[in-house]
């Protein structure tokens, strides 16, 4: 079974080689390595060629459009996305995942938790709750669980996300909103997912260590209606403030 790894960037020259240097140690290696790249630095370039991976320009600037470019470009049976400040740390965290599907006719989509690289302890708290409460929603009954991970780490068959119609080509949540695709899917055809809390990827916490967590906090109600359905519409309204500022913020170059 065949492996892609899809990376969305914008000028992240300085927060990339770390990923691709952790794929690279990888005891399981990927077939494909697809950066969809929104800037046009040069360094990215260098960086894409270094690592032996396919390099996709977008000037787009529409994160569900993004990754489904990089989706498309695939050849593997598996797309595994993640962004360009995410780590793999577990060495066999490919592997793993390899062998999970392989073993599961039936697993559609596989997720973990993300480990925040951070000084801040409140930040390690906050991210560890929200982490648990997403493996919660997976163990509620069916057909009323729900499987909410983030693009950080999302590994799905490319069959089935083909057959979804990819990511909604949204902004932003584009991963919250097609989290509720795959429900849908797995409702309709029987089939699994699952959110494994042992499988995990590192990520840097930027938006937290540079914007405050007040800020921050504020900054992610956006998440809010992924998680609670039945308040979704009167929460799209709350938080839509919240959205236009997560797009407008950007910390390219900063780790």
């Amino acid at each position: 079974m065949r492996l892609s790894v899809v990376i969305a960037s914008y000028d992240e020259w300085v927060l990339l080689p770390r990923l691709l240097s952790s794929i690279r140690k990888q005891a399981e290696q990927p077939s494909q390595i697809i950066i969809v790249e929104g800037s046009k630095n040069k360094r990215i370039r260098s960086i894409t060629q270094e690592y032996g991976s396919i390099l996709i320009y977008e000037s787009k600037r529409n994160i569900g459009y993004v990754r489904n470019r990089g989706a498309k470009a695939s050849k593997c049976d598996l797309l595994f996305f993640t962004n360009a400040d995410c780590v793999m740390e577990d060495t066999y965290l490919i592997d793993k995942i390899i062998r999970r599907f392989q073993g599961d006719a039936f697993l559609v989509s596989l997720s973990g938790p993300t480990v925040e690289l951070t000084k801040s302890t409140l930040t390690i708290i906050i991210y560890t709750a929200y982490c648990i409460l997403r493996k919660i929603l997976t163990l509620l009954p069916f057909p009323i669980t729900k499987y909410r991970p983030t693009a950080n780490f999302l590994v799905i068959r490319k069959d089935v996300f083909m057959k979804l119609g990819g990511f909604p080509e949204v902004r932003i949540n584009e991963d919250g909103l097609f989290d509720q695709r795959i429900d849908q899917f797995c409702l309709r055809n029987r089939m699994k997912v699952c959110y494994d809390m042992a499988l995990r990827v590192v990520h840097v916490t930027r938006r937290f260590d540079h914007g405050g967590i007040s800020w921050a906090l504020k900054y992610y109600t956006y998440t809010l209606p992924n998680l609670f359905e039945f308040m979704s519409k009167p929460l799209r309204s709350l938080t839509s403030h919240a959205e236009k500022h997560f797009v407008e913020r950007r910390f390219e170059g900063k780790p």
